[in-house]
């Protein structure tokens, strides 16, 4: 079905039934600087934005400030985009969420970057909720 809005098809948001993990990345002591990943498999083609619940969960809290899980379009650089913080307040064991939306490129490819604080040990998931 296409949604017109004053004469202008308008993009219209799918949810995926059963939510899934893009990406899973279990017992991370070191971080991963802008990794390249695809939801080709849980899109369609013309698929514009996907919208990620981005999830950490600290199994060990170290020295380090903190520990983040961050999502982009992919070839972009932007000076802000989504991010998850958890900092050394956080209880072990517990996971912390946070839902975002990020611009896919013409492949449906985005670029994912994990920080590990010095001391850390943490799991993160992207998991795709729908899509735009």
């Amino acid at each position: 079905m296409t949604v017109y809005i004053n004469g202008v098809v308008t993009p219209k948001v799918i949810w995926i039934d059963a939510t899934g993990s893009v990406k899973a990345l279990y017992n991370q002591t070191t971080d991963v600087t802008w990794a390249d990943d695809s939801v080709t498999s849980e899109t369609s083609p013309n698929a514009k934005f996907a919208i990620f619940r981005l999830r950490l969960k600290a199994d060990t809290v170290g020295s380090g400030d903190f520990c983040s899980l961050a999502v982009r379009k992919n070839g972009e650089t932007p000076t802000h985009m989504p991010k998850l913080v958890i900092d050394k307040a956080v209880t072990v064991a517990v996971d912390h969420y946070q839902v975002v939306i990020v611009g896919l490129d013409t492949d449906q490819m985005y670029e994912y970057e994990l920080l590990v604080g010095t001391g850390w040990q943490v799991d993160a998931f992207i998991e795709i909720l729908g899509y735009i």
